[in-house]
């Protein structure tokens, strides 16, 4: 299965955002979602890189999104996956 890591904070409008957009995606196009909060204890690393220059979606190794996700290039992108992949992932 496909998984997509989306770095976030709370109180953050876009993050919200991009949060909807994922779970309407997820609901068509299965992938795993992992959130990371960047000010949670811990991700002081994540918040030194990301900053609020968030939300941030990556996967595969590389960052899809960041600030807005676009729902169509995130069906298009999860279609290439998939496909590549044979569907299972």
């Amino acid at each position: 299965m496909i998984r997509l890591t989306l770095y976030t904070r709370p109180e953050c409008h876009l993050c919200d955002a991009a949060k909807f957009v994922l779970t309407r995606v997820r609901r068509d196009v299965p992938f795993e979602l992992i959130e990371v909060d960047i000010s949670a204890p811990g991700n002081e690393g994540w918040l030194a890189l990301y900053g609020r220059d968030i939300p941030v979606a990556c996967a595969e190794g590389q960052e899809w999104f960041r600030h807005r996700v676009v729902e169509a290039d995130l069906r298009r992108r999860l279609h290439g996956l998939s496909e590549r992949s044979g569907g299972t992932r």
